[in-house]
């Protein structure tokens, strides 16, 4: 069975926004960039290399399905899907410690069962491989800022144990990836991808 190959999808996802950068400085100001742009251009980099993805954002989670996914990415083809989240770390306390409520939101098997539901018996395997996708954007402005990216990696969870113990368990399998644009050396993207066992 193929596995997600995060190393493609994260180049081409870096590519695009390289490409788009260059085309159009989206911010104004001190606006930032939104980051529902990290997750419609993720989405859009693994439908070019998985011809057969399908996406659908502010997919419906929780027991009354009140709550939601940033988006989630169908893969027939390799029997997967990809639970999205993404931040902005910006005011870096506070989206540090939500970074952990979703990848703990993101890793329950009741959450995976709720954003199939309505999915097509054709393709219910994509229960079979599930993927967690925390997505993040940084200015590179603070020296906590630069930690985040610095140790954006194996070092991660460590730098940052007082927020991150209830996940250790994502660290055993995860795969962390960081890139930038030229011009704006000060703006990093990142990812991390974990797998959700049952």
């Amino acid at each position: 069975m193929d596995k997600l190959n995060t190393s493609k999808c994260f180049k081409e996802y870096l590519n695009r926004y390289i490409n788009l950068l260059e085309k159009y400085y989206p911010a104004h100001g001190s606006t930032g960039f939104t980051e529902r742009n990290q997750s419609v251009n993720f989405a859009s980099a693994v439908e070019a290399v998985y011809p057969d993805a399908f996406t659908w954002y502010e997919a419906p989670i929780g027991d009354r399905r009140n709550e939601h996914v940033d988006a989630v990415i169908f893969i027939p083809s390799i029997h997967g899907m990809v639970i999205i989240e993404s931040k902005r770390f910006s005011n870096t306390g506070k989206k540090l410690k939500d970074t952990v409520a979703d990848i703990m939101r993101i890793s329950k098997r009741d959450n995976h069962l709720a954003v199939v539901a309505g999915l097509d018996q054709r393709y219910k395997s994509c229960l079979e491989n599930v993927y967690g996708l925390v997505l993040a954007d940084v200015w590179l402005e603070t020296s906590t800022k630069n930690k985040i990216f610095n140790t954006w990696g194996k070092d991660f969870f460590e730098e940052f144990s007082g927020i991150f113990q209830p996940t250790e368990f994502v660290a055993k399998n995860a795969e962390w990836y960081k890139g930038g644009y030229d011009r704006l050396p000060k703006y990093k993207l990142l990812a991390l991808k974990f797998e959700c066992g049952d």
